[in-house]
């Protein structure tokens, strides 16, 4: 017999997932969780300590333009094909994009390193607030494709495009990253 699955338990836990406390994305913390290989490439030095404590006694403070070049340097893309081996990068890379939502300056859309751009761009998420009316408009309508094991945000999308609610949804909008290459 196939096992059931709580589509709103399934839903809240991936809600969940990723939401650890935004402070404190250090220029250490991003050198730290950064792979050697990747440093080693563009040229950023591992961290210094060499007290028997060890204390730091120096560190590399990254600018936003190295910070964009770590973010294009080391993309999604490359995660997928090694996840196992590469669950460190992702948590890296997490960090980074969100220093990037964070810390951009008031007006500032983006930065552009030697190699990378980076832009926080604003996108509408859809979000339910209300399973239950949304699960009846599925059931009703027929709308499967509103689902995936999250709510399929392009259909919901392309129907808020076309001027149709759907029910049991809200929006909120959420800061993402646009990664585009530098011409040189």
């Amino acid at each position: 017999m196939a096992k059931k699955i709580d589509l709103a338990k399934e839903a809240e836990i991936a809600n969940d997932v990723g939401e650890e406390e935004n402070e404190g994305i250090t220029d250490e913390l991003l050198i730290e969780l950064c792979p050697k290989s990747i440093r080693s490439k563009l040229k950023i030095k591992d961290i210094k300590s060499s007290t028997v404590k060890g204390e730091l006694e120096e560190y590399i403070s990254l600018t936003p333009a190295q910070r964009a070049d770590l973010l294009y340097s080391v993309s999604k893309d490359e995660l997928k094909k090694a996840r196992d081996a590469y669950n460190d990068l992702d948590k890296f890379l997490t960090k980074l994009e969100q220093w990037f939502i964070e810390n951009m300056e008031p007006g500032q859309t983006g930065v552009s390193g030697k190699v990378g751009r980076v832009e926080v761009k604003k996108k509408i998420i859809a979000s339910a607030e209300d399973w239950d009316k949304f699960y009846a408009h599925i059931k009703k309508k027929g709308e499967f494709d509103l689902l995936n094991k999250a709510i399929n945000q392009k259909a919901v999308g392309a129907r808020w495009e076309n001027g149709k609610e759907v029910p049991g949804l809200t929006r909120f909008e959420k800061s993402v990253i646009s990664l585009t290459g530098v011409k040189k």
